[in-house]
């Protein structure tokens, strides 16, 4: 278990510590102060990305999003995010994402950090 170091604080900071990563992939336990919105869970998403964060990596801001579904209803403050590294041009980088909640999805969808 990795803790993620972000910028963000409560109650905006959602990604909490790395499961498990790859080159490619990581899981990501999230957590949230209530029932997540679909806004919530995207943002979350894109702090879980960190997981990928060189140590000399400076900040990355949310560009775009694109393909955001809700799958089922939230009905739980914490999920597992699994990311997907999709590539890299110059200073952005695209990802992939599934919420899951035991092993079903809850969200998914695409998303550009740019990194500053």
């Amino acid at each position: 278990m990795i803790l993620l170091h972000l910028p963000h604080q409560e109650p905006v900071k959602f990604a909490q510590y790395v499961l498990s990563k790859t080159e490619s992939e990581a899981l990501v336990h999230v957590k949230f102060p209530s029932i997540p919105s679909l806004g919530m869970i995207v943002e979350a998403a894109a702090q879980s990305s960190s997981a990928f964060a060189q140590e000399d990596t400076k900040l990355g801001f949310l560009a775009a999003v694109k393909n955001v579904k809700l799958i089922e209803k939230p009905l739980t403050n914490q999920y597992t995010i699994r990311i997907e590294k999709k590539y890299v041009m110059d200073l952005m980088h695209y990802f992939d994402f599934k919420v899951l909640y035991k092993n079903n999805f809850i969200a998914s969808g695409s998303y550009i950090i740019a990194i500053s």
